[in-house]
């Protein structure tokens, strides 16, 4: 009897012992629901991280809310990043931190000093705080703080416009003098922790050790570029980190060749990403910026800065190149800095080759520095600048020789939510889901030949509120397609949810009997009910003929959820080749590129966009599309208040050759010219000296290098 008594006593105080055990800690469990910013959708990414682990390891389901006010607010959540809950329900003090988890009475928080520091502190939690029979159970007083790691957040960088002679050759010929001069004023910058040299900017051996003996004694980097006998005989460009010390850091083999433009050169086969002591850079250099897959794999490996070195071109215009680095900063999300060559003269000229007797070859050594307007090919343009994360410039140096230097705001790019509308980072899932292993799969295969050479495009710019903002406006819809289809055009498109969300047979219909009349194709897009954004191709009688499915659909965007399409398909009619995107297909740069490898014509756009995505991304990235896969993209948005908000059509150099009118309804005609297209004009060096061409597209699209491109791919 005594034993069972003291074994009895021994129970009750052991599960005395748990229960008060228990009462100490929370014990996270499907009572719980998971709570993220309904403004800033990095965190769901971080949200979805911590749901799919913690439903891993424990087997209970979790839900997932944002802190919109409709939603409900209970005791038992588990907040991730910054909410509005904060200052109602508990205060968090960021400074310096990289993360914080703490037990604020049943509320579970992990948020970070960003969202890289939230998505840190969810790995934490799960490395140190699993039971061993699998629940997750956090002490009441659970407190940690990491500090994250202190790393200058406003470095300044310089880039430089160096002096080059006005003599007609593949390479730069330096003004020595001058180019030491320029070295010596960056240095002098106060507080200068970056200086950027052009392409071919170290032409004699010694000047790497000078190079070393500056860097170290003002404690910066310096970055050259320069030619580098490879032990077959040729020739490759190669770029340099010259760290703090003088010392190598690391170096980068330029790894595209345009031919024409980085004449003679073999290509690297690595895109390194470099961790300076202030964030973490790439480099480009050459032809390279001329291929969007790479700025994109080095955004996805991280890159906070893209360092460009350019050289000397052919065609002394750099409309082109202007648009291309905005589209990098835009579309990569990353600072984007360049150095380049500016001209002997102090007047810049552009090249107007063909207003000058149509000389279309220039030997080499031909010295055109005293014919401001005699030969036509122009100066070198100059400018090295420096673009933020909206591709705005801000700094240059002008058309002159000269050095511009900027404190680099790198919390903008680690905070960037903060600042950048839409996802604000390569939306990789969509990589990871396979949509894009066309990327990898794929070299240029030109369309067939026959082509209609001038095509007339309507569009109708119809208001917000005829379509997706309320009922639509069926009568108005049609009245407009119809007025199009009557200019004569080849093709007529409408912007994004011509008919918003239930379109009945009679709709369908409707745009067949129009397009069947007036023998011309019809691209509509509609929204279904169950959620799928597709758009339409009617042909000249009446056959639906395509169909496109959005990919980036928002719940996929954001939330990785279905309906969304997977395909980037393609429609040959009788003018050309065509193919449609869809509002926030913007955000992914690798549909365009997929159109583009295919040999496509026109890229249609229907869209809904304002704000943010009409100026950085209608006028930003859609200019960079255009450009560096040779097409048209016609951009098919509707009327309001924003100035820049139109409809327009960007030509194959990324110039808006056509735009409605100011927040007027209406059409909007134009006549495509598609050998601009297929007959692109460039200007090359040649075997013995600068020459004209017409096969830009060919030239520009066979140089890709699908072997390097797997990181875009699923696979």
């Amino acid at each position: 009897m005594y034993k069972k008594v003291v074994i009895l006593l021994f129970l009750i105080f052991i599960i005395g012992c748990n229960s008060i055990e228990e009462d100490n800690y929370i014990i996270i469990d499907n009572e719980y629901t998971i709570v993220r910013s309904d403004l800033h959708d990095a965190y769901m990414k971080v949200a979805l991280q911590f749901k799919n682990t913690a439903e891993q390891l424990t087997g209970t389901p979790f839900k997932i809310i944002t802190d919109w006010k409709s939603n409900p607010i209970t005791d038992k959540e588990i907040i991730i990043g910054k909410t509005t809950r904060e200052d109602t329900y508990f205060e968090i003090d960021r400074t310096g931190i990289d993360f914080i988890i703490t037990v604020v009475g049943e509320r579970l928080l992990i948020i970070g000093g960003d969202d890289e520091g939230t998505m840190n502190g969810v790995n934490y939690f799960f490395e140190n705080n699993m039971s061993r029979d699998g629940s997750i159970r956090i002490p009441k007083d659970y407190y940690y703080k990491q500090i994250k790691e202190k790393r200058r957040d406003t470095p300044m960088i310089a880039v430089l416009s160096v002096k080059a002679r006005e003599i007609v050759e593949r390479r730069p010929v330096i003004v020595e003098d001058a180019f030491w001069e320029l070295l010596n004023e960056a240095l002098e910058i106060p507080g200068i922790d970056l200086i950027l040299l052009p392409q071919y900017s170290v032409q004699k051996p010694q000047w790497v050790k000078t190079l070393s003996n500056l860097a170290r004694e003002h404690n910066v980097y310096i970055v050259y570029s320069t030619e580098v006998t490879a032990e077959n005989g040729g020739y490759y460009c190669e770029s340099v980190i010259l760290d703090r010390e003088g010392n190598e850091f690391g170096r980068y083999r330029q790894t595209h060749a345009f031919s024409g433009y980085d004449v003679g050169i073999g290509v690297g086969d690595d895109l390194p990403i470099f961790e300076l002591d202030f964030g973490k850079v790439a480099i480009m250099s050459g032809s390279d910026i001329l291929y969007p897959e790479v700025a994109e794999i080095y955004s996805v490996k991280g890159a906070e800065i893209l360092l460009y070195q350019a050289g000397i071109t052919p065609l002394q215009d750099d409309s082109e190149l202007m648009r291309i680095l905005k589209g990098r900063a835009v579309a990569d999300y990353c600072f984007v800095a360049t150095a380049t060559y500016a001209s002997e003269n102090s007047m810049y000229f552009v090249s107007n080759i063909e207003g000058h007797g149509n000389t279309k070859f220039f030997p080499y050594g031909t010295d055109i520095s005293g014919h401001y307007n005699g030969m036509g090919l122009g100066f070198h343009t100059g400018r090295a600048c420096i673009f933020d994360l909206r591709g705005d410039i801000i700094a240059s140096t002008g058309r002159e020789t000269g050095v511009a230097s900027a404190k680099i705001p790198m919390y903008k790019k680690r905070g960037i939510k903060d600042y950048i509308f839409g996802p604000a980072e390569i939306v990789y899932h969509q990589n990871k889901r396979g949509v894009f292993d066309e990327l990898t799969a794929f070299t240029y295969t030109p369309p067939e030949p026959e082509y209609k050479r001038f095509v007339k495009l309507a569009m109708c710019h119809l208001p917000y509120s005829y379509t997706i903002h309320g009922q639509t406006d069926y009568a108005r819809v049609f009245e407009w397609t119809e007025k199009a289809a009557q200019t004569g055009a080849d093709l007529v498109m409408t912007s994004e949810f011509a008919a918003a969300y239930e379109p009945g047979e009679d709709v369908f219909a409707r745009f067949a009997e129009l397009a069947a009349t007036y023998g011309c194709y019809i691209a509509a897009n509609m929204g279904k009910p169950t959620g799928e954004n597709i758009s339409y191709l009617w042909d000249r009688e009446g056959k639906l003929v395509f169909t496109y499915e959005k990919i980036n659909n928002l719940c996929m965007m954001y939330d990785q959820q279905e309906p969304a399409g997977s395909e980037c398909p393609v429609y040959d009619t009788d003018f050309g080749r065509i193919a449609i995107m869809v509002c926030a297909d913007t955000y992914s740069q690798e549909i365009p590129r997929v159109y583009g490898v295919k040999g496509v014509d026109l890229i249609l756009l229907q869209s809904q966009s304002w704000g943010y995505d009409t100026t950085a991304i209608g006028e930003g990235v859609l200019c960079a599309y255009a450009i560096e896969n040779c097409l048209y993209i016609a951009h098919n948005n509707f009327p309001h208040s924003q100035v820049d908000s139109r409809s327009l059509v960007i030509d194959p150099t990324g110039f808006i050759a056509a735009a409605t009118p100011y927040n007027q309804e209406g059409i909007i005609e134009t006549i495509l010219d598609l050998s601009a297209v297929r007959e692109k004009p460039c200007y090359v060096f040649g075997e013995k000296g600068i020459e004209f061409a017409t096969d830009y597209k060919e030239r520009l699209l066979s140089a890709r290098r699908p072997s390097l491109y797997g990181l875009l791919a699923g696979k």
